[in-house]
Order: structure tokens, then C-alpha cells, then sequence
């Protein structure tokens, strides 16, 4: 079973936090880094764990930039489609096309950064 974990951006001080706990009741989050001083939903970008590691081991989550060099060359966004109830990697500069089926780039590919610590990486964005 997939282990259940988060983190979140805070947009006002530019700061990656791993999530402790959340309270979707009162729409705020703890974090390890904080303990005890929640952060409002409207404060944070909530990015869940894929489950997956990249080739180098490390955990991959939604909005990470994932640098694949052993079939196209490219770099992808790491998304969740509601339609497909899954994650997926989208080719970063071409949001129509160029999807890339997520175990094969998280086993072929390397997280380089991600779209809110690297906004520079994604022209489309």
C-alpha cells in the first residue's frame, strides 16, 4: 500500500515544509519544521506524495520537476488527472501533448526541482 504523505508550499515566505498533520476542518496545516503553528490553506500549495522514487531514490511529488534523459530527453511536471485518477508527467513547454505514463519516468528519471522552487523551468506555467 501506498504510504499517505504531503508537503506544501508557502507562498508568502518561499519555503518547502513536510506536512505533519492537516486539519481540513479549519483549512490548515502543521508542519515538522514549525510544530504547533498551523499555516492557513490560503497560505500553502498542497503537493501529495506519488508513491514513487525517482532513479536516485528520491520521494517524488505532485508539481516536481522530473528530468528524463533515456527516451526523450525532456522535462516533466509530475501532476494528478482526475480523469485518469492518477499521477502522470506532462512535457514541460508543450501542455497539449507529450504525456509520459508515470512509473515509466519515475523509474527513468531524475527530480531536478519542482514548479514553485524553479518557476524558471516551466514557460507554460
Amino acid at each position: 500500500m501506498r504510504e499517505i504523505k504531503f508537503r506544501a508550499w508557502d507562498k508568502d515566505g518561499n519555503i518547502m515544509y513536510a506536512v505533519r498533520d492537516i486539519s481540513f476542518c479549519g483549512e490548515e496545516l502543521d508542519t515538522y519544521e514549525m510544530q504547533g503553528d498551523w499555516i492557513g490553506f490560503e497560505s500553502i500549495e498542497l503537493m501529495q506524495y506519488t508513491g514513487l522514487k525517482d532513479k536516485n531514490g528520491k520521494e517524488i511529488y505532485e508539481g516536481d520537476i522530473v528530468k528524463e534523459n533515456e527516451y526523450f530527453n525532456c522535462n516533466y511536471e509530475v501532476y494528478y488527472s482526475k480523469n485518469s485518477c492518477s499521477f502522470n508527467g506532462i512535457k514541460i513547454g508543450d501542455r497539449d501533448c507529450n504525456t509520459l505514463e508515470f512509473p515509466q519516468l519515475a523509474e527513468c528519471g531524475e527530480v531536478i526541482g519542482n514548479i514553485y522552487s524553479n518557476p524558471e523551468e516551466v514557460p507554460n506555467g
